[in-house]
């Protein structure tokens, strides 16, 4: 089989999963709007971008994942809590962990 069907297999039907997931926390907290849209688009480029990377086992990517992750997060006016921040990143991590491990085990 095919390594890029694989990846969709594994990958788009998870990834509607997890859009749901998060447009459903994003109502929980109120903040389901035109920006959090962009940020459940964004999720999904970083979820594949860990996911490409864990399948090719270039373990680090998650640390330059991590550092670019920090280095836009630093600004004086950021109105997104914390915590609000590290869970859903924590979150869509271990979505693409998850990917990887599917991936680990099917394929």
């Amino acid at each position: 089989m095919n390594i890029y069907l694989k990846f969709l297999i594994i990958f788009i039907p998870r990834e509607l999963l997890a859009t749901l997931i998060f447009y459903l926390m994003g109502l929980m907290v109120n903040k389901f709007n035109r920006i959090f849209s962009w940020s459940i688009f964004k999720g999904l480029i970083e979820r594949a971008f860990l996911f490409v990377s864990l399948i090719n086992d270039i373990s680090q990517a998650i640390t330059i994942f991590g550092a670019l992750k920090i280095a836009t997060r630093i600004k004086a006016d950021d109105k997104i809590s914390n915590e609000y921040f590290l869970v859903g990143n924590l979150v869509s991590i271990s979505v693409a962990f998850g990917y990887y491990i599917l991936w680990d085990k099917i394929f």
